[in-house]
């Protein structure tokens, strides 16, 4: 009878301590709430032809992904309740809608006019997040945004 009273204790223990780490965490839909400063783009695995400027690789990347590539620049990204997304450039405001997917990790946004972006969230904590360019098309993983609140 004892040892049923301790492996039960232990057993319940387990569970307590579960459920206070479940508790603890904070949903990537409560932590991407907010205001965040684009910062960087940074590219990856594309082929830089000789001699020419870092600039081309935007022009490579943009001939590589065709018209998925949507170029954030130097953006204010304010992620609102209500999956509603507000990019704001110097004074051009552009409201569009945001949802997680997946574990959380896949980040779409739908604009006004019915076009699409996908990234995966590589990166979410209370200071930085990192996307990186998603599509169907091979491209993935080769541009990447950093945002910092």
């Amino acid at each position: 009878m004892k040892d049923l009273l301790k492996y039960l204790g232990v057993f319940c223990l387990l569970v307590a301590t579960c459920v206070a780490l479940i508790g603890a965490t904070t949903a990537p839909d409560r932590t991407i709430l907010g205001k965040w400063e684009q910062i960087e783009w940074a590219y990856e695995l594309v082929d830089q032809p000789r001699g020419e400027e870092p600039d081309t690789f935007l022009e490579g990347v943009k001939r590589a992904v065709g018209r998925h590539l949507v170029v954030h620049k130097a953006e204010t990204w304010e992620f609102l309740p209500g999956h509603r997304l507000r990019l704001r450039v110097g004074d051009h405001v552009e409201e569009a809608h945001w949802r997680l997917m997946g574990r959380g990790h896949l980040l779409r946004i739908v604009h006004a006019d019915g076009s699409q972006e996908h990234y995966v969230l590589d990166r979410l904590d209370g200071e930085t997040m990192r996307l990186q360019f998603e599509t169907d098309i091979q491209a993935r993983g080769i541009a990447s945004l950093v945002f910092k609140r």
